[in-house]
């Protein structure tokens, strides 16, 4: 099946939600966003309360693991880009696009193979969608899968444990809410 990763694209920014230890990406909703919730994430969904959401311009993967990108955007239609990895997918709003991919190369090593201490594989938009379009870039850090697994520790889950609570007990007054599945 492999590691679940969503890769959410916005103007003029990517955001990465990996799936926690059930490897199911909790639901998201478009009319769930929020500024607290960029990817407008269905806290009442029991899959979700394990997700684990990046901050910043950084994404991780391990090495010799398949992984299963889910492609979304927000707003306008992005491609995500791993130039390195000879990668592509449309990001379309409203609609989900995915392929698998599987690392074989560490960061490290490709920059002992590249002699070039600075590599960095990266997540670029190959769609003009904007103004900002160029800015559109993420860092891609293929680990270890031990080292991945240390810095998955560290990050915390999407759903604040607060959040969690309240939305459950609004969903179960509102079951008359539509979600959509991711």
């Amino acid at each position: 099946d492999g590691m679940k990763v969503q890769v959410y694209g916005m103007q003029f920014n990517w955001m990465a939600r990996y799936a926690g230890a059930d490897n199911i990406l909790g639901r998201s909703y478009y009319k769930l966003i929020t500024d607290d919730n960029p990817l407008g994430i269905d806290y009442s969904d029991p899959a979700a309360k394990d997700d684990i959401i990046t901050k910043g311009s950084e994404m991780r993967l391990p090495k010799g693991v398949p992984v299963l990108f889910q492609f979304n955007s927000r707003d306008v239609i992005h491609s995500a880009y791993f130039p390195h990895f000879r990668t592509q997918m449309n990001c379309v709003p409203g609609m989900n696009t995915s392929f698998y991919m599987e690392p074989t190369i560490t960061t490290t090593e490709m920059r002992s193979i590249t002699k070039n201490d600075k590599f960095d594989y990266v997540l670029l938009c190959n769609k003009i969608c904007g103004v900002a379009h160029y800015n559109m870039k993420m860092t891609v850090v293929v680990d270890e899968p031990e080292g991945f697994k240390n810095w998955l520790k560290g990050e915390k889950p999407a759903v604040p444990a607060s959040a969690a609570e309240s939305k459950v007990a609004e969903a179960s007054a509102d079951n008359s809410k539509p979600v959509a599945n991711n």
